[in-house]
């Protein structure tokens, strides 16, 4: 789906700075982990990902051998699928349920670009997370974070909206890590302009829900508590950094079936 400029309410891709209309500026919306084909294939094309270098075909059903795949049927299912070297095919997911057809090719892409770093002698992000330096690093920043909300709790208050609901320009919105989302007919992420921005505490209503509001609730939609998964926001932070020039194909194992 689009989003929409927050000053002139034209369409917009994620990927804009600029409103083709009104030329304002947007303010680009924190990454979310893809819930959709298309939302995967813009992910992966802003971070200038060449998928088909990487052997992932996003939104096709490629036929050759030696490829990963994913797109939809006719009858509205999804299917992810792998080719293998000898050009059979192996199923990995066959269903109407996108998000999770999604979520399966997606970490086959991610365990792929792992692969690729451990061969050139990459540390993964779980051996850095494991590591000595790392673990005394972690015991000692939350020994220092518990002694300041305990000692400071009473005193500062959290920067930044707070989760819930916003009432706006006759539009209700709702903030949750990092993320605004307004209600049009259905919840949708969004910009927001500068006033809601720097002064979202004037409009907050509450962190619950009332029927009252007019609209559905914000835990029915899609993106509630969607995206406070730590290994995709770790994986997220410098994803498309790699060097894709050495990226061997042949280190895949294509006879298994995933």
């Amino acid at each position: 789906m689009d989003l929409r400029c927050p000053h002139c309410g034209e369409p917009v891709k994620a990927s804009m700075k600029i409103c083709p209309r009104c030329e304002a500026e947007l303010t680009q919306p924190r990454s979310r982990k893809p819930q959709t084909i298309n939302e995967l294939q813009q992910y992966c094309t802003l971070k200038n990902n060449p998928l088909e270098k990487l052997r992932f075909f996003i939104g096709e059903d490629y036929q050759e051998p030696k490829a990963f795949g994913i797109y939809q049927k006719d009858n509205g299912d999804f299917v992810v699928y792998k080719n293998k070297a000898d050009g059979s095919r192996a199923i990995r997911y066959e269903g109407p349920d996108e998000a999770h057809a999604v979520n399966e090719i997606l970490q086959k892409l991610q365990s792929e670009v792992e692969l690729r770093r451990q061969k050139k002698g990459v540390p993964t992000r779980k051996q850095k997370k494991t590591s000595v330096a790392s673990v005394i690093m972690g015991v000692l920043l939350t020994v220092v974070v518990s002694l300041f909300i305990a000692i400071g709790g009473l005193v500062f208050r959290r920067s930044g909206p707070s989760r819930g609901y916003y009432y706006y320009d006759d539009d209700y919105y709702y903030y949750q890590n990092d993320e605004w989302y307004r209600y049009d007919n259905e919840w949708y992420p969004a910009y927001v302009d500068e006033t809601l921005e720097d002064n979202y505490g004037d409009y907050w209503v509450e962190d619950g829900y009332d029927d009252v509001y007019g609209v559905a609730p914000f835990s029915d939609s899609e993106y509630y508590q969607e995206y406070d998964d730590s290994d995709w926001d770790d994986w997220d932070d410098d994803w498309g950094d790699d060097d894709w020039d050495d990226w061997d194909t042949d280190d895949t194992d294509w006879d298994s079936d995933w």
